[in-house]
Formats: structure tokens, C-alpha cells, sequence
């Protein structure tokens, strides 16, 4: 138990914020107290700074420090207000002559927007307490407001500049797991049964680590998800001839079935039926995936599906080698799982897909070993044969020219796969809500949600081929779907690499 603690240390540590640079005082001398200790805080501190007792250095006067970690205010000015007590000020940002809100620090399109990590050094909400929606996204020109955190994401009780700080959801907490740790929800609980399936309640079980409920994969055994196989039969230590051994359990890597375990990481199956995927930490600065072991639901493939685990949904929950797709909001469908590590050394990683089907990395993650994705039929917008898209159950599917592996958001090539649409697609022409194919298709089948050059409107766009866009075009071109524009409209290259042609139908 105590090794995979230090494995949650070491993964998910984000260390608290250290006391600020400490502000020396050019002055000389012995203070007044009477004791003759020089130092920095000689002739006094700055208007807003107080002499820390401890170090006998100015420092800023809203800063507490506690056992070498500190915090004051990370978010604001501090000041000495009219009762001469020091006083974090929130900072404000101004829209348009519109004041913006606490955390909103940006203005996009001349709306305010908060800051998620991945566009600063560090969600601008979380001195609030709160977290950035992740609506922010100036290609579109729409701003993101503020959130109460929820499970598994970072959270504040103290020093918030505007007074109160965001809360955790009902029936949660704000916890320190380890002073390495940053502050982050989870539920309160007495007992197992109180927390989601796949969850633990440490208390209950650990009497020393009343925390709450936790992921297995946090506080599993010596492997996050293991699966069990004969061992060799017929081999002792030595070398020799022995008895067969039995089953053993062996680690294997996210994307693949595992056991599922009792309250002490021990294995309750041999055949694994659980999923091996993630739970997310959200932390301020960034969000940390962990492996671990799903309790398989009652949604099977091409299914409506919730990506959650408590005991009210388990119908719709993924079964047994499914990964929830979230297309529609906070729905999707359930698509097989598949490892979306890049191939290397000839090798494929696995669980592979089948022969028509590219295996997506959903969540956009880096691992040379394994990575959670699911199969999605390949297509190519270029192609006669596999420019269409079956139904994903029974959700409509568009081909989308979006590259497997993520880092990019359409191809060169006009190669990319079958997406399950939203529950509602805009047509040619019209503003289009998402341009992440892998949050679901926006636009009816064969047309891309995108945001034109000198736009700041997403709109549904034609796929073209640039190599048809010529005077003697290609034999092909002749009878190639989406090889040229309609009149009044030319075909716009989407990079300037060597041997791309995809483009887009602009005016």
C-alpha cells in the first residue's frame, strides 16, 4: 500500500507555491526590539509587507507560511486597507467597458474569458478556487467563465481575493492528500458503498488515510490492472523439471481488460473483465491521467453511453473492452478499445482494430507503451470507396479528414475516420459548435466544422482536392468526390507541405 502511495506522490505532486522571493531592505543595523539581530527587516518593511518572525525577512503581507509551505495572495494586490490589516485585492480585467469577473483575465472577441493552463502558466480561476470551463477558444471568439471544481479537480478553502471561494459538489470535500499534493474534491464518505463503482473509501479500509473516495488506480495493489496466464509448467528455481505452477498475475498496459479487485488490491477473477482506462486529475497547471482497473457496465457497442461509474448508471456504462466516446456533450457512444501507442519497430501495440478501422487517441495523450483510444472506421474524403460512413449504432457518422494519432486537427491528405455526429449537424455554410472532430461531428456527413482564414466564425466547409485546382488536372480528379468548388468558390490548401492536398472550399 505505502509503495503505491509514493507512486501517487510522484506522479500526481504538484507541490504547493514556495514563500515568494524575499524583499531585502537596504537599510543597516540593529532592530529596535532590543535583541541586536541584524537582518533585512532592519528599518522597517515596504507599505505592504510585514517582517516574517521566523526568517526575519519582508515578505508579502497577505503570505502565511506553515511548515516551510506558504500562500497569500497568488492572484491579486495586497495591500493595508483602512483597519491597517492586510488585504488581498483581486485584480479585475475590463471587456468592451464591461468589468470582468473573478478569474476571467482575458478578453476574447471582446467578450471576458478566463484562462485554462493550456493557454497560461496556470488556470486563471484557481485562486478562486474554481476551474476555466475550457469554452475559452479564440478561433471562435467565445470566452469562458469560471466553474466550481468537481471530482478529481484542484480546489481552494482559504485566501481566495474575492472573499469565497468556489466549493466542492455536494457531498464532497476539499482535500490535501499529501503536503506534496495540491488541494483537490473528493466525496466524503463512511463506506465503500457510498463511493462510485471502481472507487474506494480509504477510511473504511485504511484507518490511517481518512481521505475519501479514491480510484483504485491510486490505491491499488503492486499493479493498476493486471490480467492472469499459466505460468511455465514444469520450471523451478533452479532450472529443473517442476510441478505446474498455476495462474499468475502479470501488469498489463491501459487499454486492455484487467481483474477487478476486492477492498485490498487483491485479484476476484482469472478472466479479466474489467477495462483498463483513466481517471483525470485536474490540477491548476495541468491534468494528470491515471491508470486503473473500470467495473465493465451494462452498454454495449455503438451504445448510448455516460463516461461515469456510479451505481445509478450502470446501463450506461461501457461493457467489457469498451471505452466511452464523449460526442455529445456528456454522452457518447461505446467504441472498442484500442492501444493508440505509435507503432515502432514493426511492432503494432495492442489491442489492435480491425483491417477498415484506425485506432483514435481520444484524449490526445504521449506514451511510447500504451495509450487509451478506440476504433473508428478509416475513410478518406478523396476516396469513391471509403468516402462514406456506416451508422454508429444508431447514430449518424460523418468522414471527417482528422488524423488518427490527434496532433492535428484535419489531415494533409484528406485520409481521416468515421465520427459519430451530434445530435444536431449544421449544413454548408451554417456556424458549427465544435471543431474537435473527436468531440463528435458538428457538420452533416462529408463537410468539416472549421474556421476559415480571416474568420472568427467556425462554419461547415467543402473538402477539395488542390491538385485537382490546376490546368491539366490529374485523370482521377474526374471522377474523385470533393475534387473541386462549386462556382464562385476556390480550393484554399491547408499546409504547404510537400505532397499534401487538402483543402477547403472558400469564397
Amino acid at each position: 500500500m505505502k509503495a503505491r502511495i509514493a507512486t501517487l506522490v510522484g506522479a500526481l505532486a504538484l507541490g504547493l507555491s514556495a514563500c515568494p522571493p524575499p524583499t531585502n531592505n537596504p537599510d543597516s543595523g540593529t532592530d529596535g526590539g532590543g535583541g541586536g539581530t541584524s537582518g533585512p527587516c532592519t528599518g522597517g518593511c515596504g507599505q505592504n509587507q510585514k517582517c516574517d518572525e521566523k526568517s526575519h525577512q519582508c515578505i508579502d503581507g497577505c503570505t502565511v507560511c506553515d511548515g516551510g509551505m506558504c500562500s497569500g495572495c497568488d492572484a491579486g494586490i495586497c495591500v493595508k486597507n483602512a483597519a491597517n490589516t492586510f488585504q488581498c485585492v483581486p485584480t479585475t480585467t475590463s471587456c468592451n467597458n464591461a468589468v470582468c469577473g473573478a478569474g476571467q483575465a482575458a478578453c476574447v472577441g471582446g467578450t471576458c474569458s478566463c484562462l485554462p493552463f493550456t493557454r497560461a502558466s496556470k488556470d486563471s480561476c484557481a485562486s478562486e478556487g474554481g476551474i476555466c470551463n475550457g469554452v475559452y477558444d479564440p478561433s471562435l471568439a467565445t470566452g469562458g467563465t469560471c466553474d466550481a471544481p468537481k471530482i478529481y479537480e484542484a480546489c481552494r478553502t482559504v485566501d481566495c481575493p474575492s472573499g469565497t471561494c468556489a466549493s466542492c459538489p455536494a457531498g464532497a470535500a476539499c482535500v490535501s492528500v499529501y503536503e506534496s499534493l495540491g488541494n483537490f474534491c473528493t466525496r466524503s464518505c463512511t463506506a465503500t458503498t457510498q463511493c462510485d463503482r471502481g472507487e474506494l473509501c480509504t477510511g473504511a479500509v485504511y484507518s490511517n488515510f481518512d481521505v475519501g473516495c479514491l480510484p483504485f488506480g491510486v490505491l491499488g495493489s503492486e499493479f493498476a490492472c493486471a490480467q492472469k496466464a499459466p505460468a511455465d509448467a514444469g520450471v523451478l528455481a533452479d532450472g529443473g523439471p517442476g510441478p505446474d505452477a498455476g495462474l499468475v498475475v502479470f501488469e498489463v498496459p491501459a487499454s486492455n481488460t484487467c481483474l477487478l479487485r476486492d477492498d485490498h488490491g487483491l485479484p476476484t477473477q482469472d478472466v479479466a473483465t474489467g477495462n483498463c482506462t483513466y481517471d483525470f486529475f485536474r490540477f491548476s497547471s495541468q491534468v494528470i491521467s491515471i491508470a486503473t482497473c473500470k467495473l465493465p457496465g451494462g452498454a454495449g457497442a455503438g451504445q448510448t453511453c455516460k463516461r461515469e461509474a456510479s451505481a445509478a448508471t450502470v446501463a450506461l456504462q461501457c461493457g467489457t473492452g469498451f471505452e466511452c466516446a464523449l460526442t455529445r456533450g456528456d454522452t457518447g457512444q461505446c467504441l472498442k478499445m484500442c492501444n493508440a501507442a505509435t507503432p515502432r519497430w514493426g511492432y503494432t501495440p495492442q489491442p489492435a482494430c480491425g483491417t477498415d478501422e484506425t485506432c483514435v487517441n481520444l484524449y490526445r495523450l504521449e506514451d511510447p507503451n500504451a495509450v487509451v483510444g478506440v476504433c473508428m472506421k478509416s475513410c478518406d474524403v478523396f476516396s469513391t470507396t471509403a468516402g462514406t460512413c456506416a451508422d454508429v449504432g444508431a447514430v449518424h457518422a460523418s468522414c471527417i479528414p482528422a488524423p488518427a494519432d490527434g496532433r492535428s486537427l484535419v489531415s494533409s491528405d484528406g485520409t481521416g475516420v468515421c465520427v459519430p455526429q451530434k445530435e444536431t449537424v449544421a449544413a454548408l455554410g451554417e456556424a458549427c459548435a465544435e471543431t474537435d472532430a473527436f468531440k463528435g461531428a458538428a457538420c452533416a456527413s462529408g463537410l468539416v466544422c472549421r474556421v476559415a482564414a480571416g474568420s472568427t466564425t467556425a462554419t461547415c466547409a467543402q473538402p477539395c482536392d488542390v491538385s485537382c485546382a490546376v490546368a491539366s488536372p490529374p485523370a482521377r480528379c474526374a471522377t474523385e468526390p470533393n475534387a473541386a468548388c462549386s462556382a464562385g468558390k476556390a480550393c484554399q490548401k491547408v499546409t504547404t507541405t510537400t505532397g499534401a492536398n487538402l483543402g477547403f472550399c472558400q469564397q
